[in-house]
Parts: structure tokens; sequence; C-alpha cells
């Protein structure tokens, strides 16, 4: 029996090397579906994928959510792709629970060939005071629950995914052929237990991104709840960030269990309103480029809309499973590098400099703060420590001053010190500074003075 879990993940960073780990324990493969993330969710993906675990990881270039087709697409995916004999729909913050994987994995297999889908109870945890917030792990921070235990996830049978006119709901709570909602059965001895709200900068980007695109049209789920803490987080943001337990508060101390391995590529040490600010700008540009798109492509989108919605009845018509008709173009995910500028950050810091004959010489500690491994290799996004020649006023006179790469390729949250010499300015007010460049691509504009000033003297 194959077990193939299939999820939608977007800005997870926190929370997708714990759910991809821990879920791997109970199924024999896991298809990620990243729909754009900004954080290092691409990048902690293509880390797992680098370790050898059964995952694989796609995208599109679609920025409608559009949760319920995509996810219908991928558990054919599972058993088309990846002989799939069950198929597991889950978001990121849900984690499989029951007496062990091995139990799992044998309570399904017990199943009649016949019988039902399963649904499986959602029991939800919170942010309590008490939580230890130097964990990174969401299942093991977390331990308090609520006491309500909310409408669970399906998990499907393979004879249920090649019946004509399937399909899930947004949510994964219900399973369809041809519109007609199918009988399930609840699942007795396992449940997800599900991390919806982590930390106040998460709480903040979740709800700004299902708001905005709720609003713009692309997303068909969540119901009211997210415009009323939209607006909480209008009124009064710093509290919003700072007590994420008012969206979402640990009840009752019952901590959920977590089979996977320790965390080796989670990031930890960015604040709070960095995560959020990033989050937010990049929600803003894809939401702009995507307006842009729509704008000058309306009368085509709409023929488009138009001719999938025929061919849709038509392949139900014929009773045939439209597999293809919803259009989307999965593509195997790249790992984000240097060539994404909304993913490039970075820091400079001077170690030591000296200026002798014209000439400086200087040590430069360059760090990677952002989701994307910097390039090397020659062309667009290869990124290197650039010089510049600066006038009084801030300005840039000359912006190729001076170029030094890189001694390898820098991963995100790691850092490298580069020694360096190059000609300073003749003219006595002209300085030089020291920022990062990601060739055709972008300055990163994090420029720091290339010559350290000498200390103040001391007056004791």
């Amino acid at each position: 029996m194959r077990v193939v879990a299939v999820s939608m993940v977007k800005d997870e960073e926190d929370a997708v090397e714990a759910f991809v780990r821990h879920t791997l324990a109970a199924a024999d493969h896991l298809i990620v579906f990243d729909h754009h993330s900004t954080d290092r969710t691409g990048y902690v993906l293509h880390q797992l994928v680098r370790e050898g675990l059964p995952l694989t990881v796609l995208t599109d270039d679609e920025f409608e959510y559009r949760q319920a087709e995509r996810t219908t697409e991928l558990i054919r995916l599972a058993v088309l792709d990846h002989s799939a004999d069950w198929v597991l729909p889950l978001d990121c913050d849900e984690f499989l629970q029951a007496e062990s994987p091995a139990a799992f994995r044998r309570f399904l297999a017990a199943r009649p060939a016949d019988a039902p889908h399963l649904r499986l109870p959602l029991v939800n945890y919170g942010p309590h005071p008490t939580d230890d917030r130097a964990e990174p792990n969401p299942v093991r921070r977390l331990r308090h629950r609520l006491r309500r235990v909310d409408t669970g996830k399906v998990a499907i049978p393979r004879r249920l995914v090649a019946a004509a006119g399937f399909a899930v709901s947004t949510g994964n709570h219900d399973v369809s052929l041809n519109d007609m909602v199918q009988p399930f059965e609840l699942a007795a001895d396992c449940h997800l237990a599900h991390f919806p709200i982590r930390s106040g900068w998460q709480a903040a980007l979740k709800v700004a991104q299902h708001e905005t695109q709720r609003a713009a049209g692309g997303y068909g789920g969540g119901g009211t709840h997210y415009g009323l803490h939209f607006a909480r987080l209008l009124y009064d943001p710093v509290r919003f960030l700072g007590e994420p337990e008012r969206y979402l508060c640990g009840e009752m101390l019952e901590p959920a269990a977590y089979w996977g391995g320790g965390l080796r590529h989670t990031p930890t040490a960015e604040a709070d309103p960095q995560r959020l600010t990033r989050g937010l700008l990049a929600l803003v540009r894809r939401l702009a480029d995507s307006h842009e798109r729509w704008r000058s492509q309306a009368e085509s989108l709409n023929r488009r809309s138009l001719i999938r919605r025929a061919l849709t009845r038509l392949w139900r018509w014929l009773g045939l499973p439209a597999r293809r008709a919803d259009g989307f173009a999965f593509r195997p995910a790249a790992a984000p590098d240097s060539r994404t500028p909304e993913q490039l950050r970075g820091a400079v810091r001077v170690l030591r400099s000296e200026v002798a004959d014209g000439v400086l010489s200087a040590v430069v500690r360059v760090s990677n703060t952002g989701a994307a491994v910097w390039r090397t290799s020659t062309g667009d996004g290869q990124v290197n420590l650039g010089a510049q020649a600066v006038n009084p006023d801030g300005r840039v006179a000359v912006t190729d001053w001076h170029r030094t790469g890189l001694p390898a390729e820098i991963p995100p949250g790691e850092a490298v010190d580069i020694p360096l010499t190059c000609h300073v300015p003749t003219e006595a007010d002209t300085a030089l500074g020291f920022d990062l460049v990601a060739e055709g691509v972008t300055w990163f504009g994090c420029r720091v003075p290339a010559v350290t000033p000498p200390a103040p003297p001391s007056t004791s």
C-alpha cells in the first residue's frame, strides 16, 4: 500500500520543515506546491530534496489561490505519477496524529475496498503565555489545544480519485463526484493537530494574504474571520504582532506527537517586524504585477475562461475525467537563487580597513539574510561585493568602482569574510561605500562606508 500526501504552501518557513519530516514518517511520498513563497520556504524545501527525502516540489505562474482546483490536480498526480492507494491532502500546519505512523498505515490498509473516504477530525492548537518561544519546532512549542474539535479533513482512496468528476472542496473538507458531495466515515483513532497561528508575524501575514487575495477575487474560502482580523491588524499592528494569542489562544495542555527528526534548515534569526514587512511588500509587488497582467490580457482571459468552462461541461457530459480542464501548468520549482530580486537581502560589515598610498585594503563580512542562494557563476544573478564612489550628499558618483567576487555560493543565513584591495578616489570629498549586487538583477541597497572611521580618542 502506498500513501502519498499533497500540500499547497505559501510563506511557511517556520513550519514547512517540521511538516515535511513529520508527514514523511507516515507517507511514502509528499508532493508540495509552492504558491510563490517570498520567504525561505522554497530554500528549505529544496534543502530537504537534496537530503534525499521522497519529496516533489512544484509551482506554476498563476497568482490566484484556487486551492480546491490545484489540490484536486495534485491528488490526481499522486495517483497517476506516484501510484498512490491513499492520498492525504494536508495543509502545511496540519500534523497527522495516531498511536504511531505504522498504526496509521495499518488503519488505512484495513479499510474495505468499497468503504467511504475518511474525514480526520481537526484539533486546533494555539499560542499560550507559557510557550517556549526559543523552540523553533511549532509542534513542540505550541502545546495547548482548544477544547472544541473542528470539522475534519479528508483522506481519499484511489478508487474515488479515478472516478469521473472527482474534486475536493476548498479546505479539503469534502469530496464530490460530478458536483455531488460524497458520504464519508469519521476516523476514530487518528486526527490532525492543527497549528494555524504560530507567532504574531505569521498571523499578520496570513491574514493579509488571505484577505488581499479574497478581495482580488483569487481566493474562495476562509470565511469572514480574516476580514475581522485584518481590521484589527490595521487598527493596532503593534499589539497584533505582540499578542498572537488574541487571534487564537490555546486552552488545554495536551502536546501533540511529533514524528520527524531534528530541524536543520528552519530559520530563526530574523526579527518578526522584518519578516512581516518583507512578506507584505512581496505580496503587494506580486499583486501589482498580477493586476497589470490581468489588465493587459483581460479579453484573452475571458475567452479562455469561457472555453475552459465549456470544455469542463463537455468532459463531464461525456463521462470523462477532466484532468487538464483547469489548465494548471505545474512544473518543478527551481531552487530560489539570486536571480529572484524579491528574495534578495544582505548585510555588509567592514571588519578591517586601511588606506596607504591611495590603496584601500579591507576585510569585509557579507551575510545572506534573504531567502535565495547567492550565485557565483557568471551571468545574471552572480552576486559580487561592489565598491561605489559616493558624493558628500550620499549620491552615487561612480556605480562600478570595483567588484570582488564571492569565494563560493552563499546559502541563506550564512556569511563569509572577503579580503580585497582597490584604489580610492582622488577627490577629497568623494568616499567609497560597499554594497552587494546581483549582476543583471539589482543592487541590494545595504551600502556601508568602505573606510572604518577612526575611534574617538579616549577621555580617561
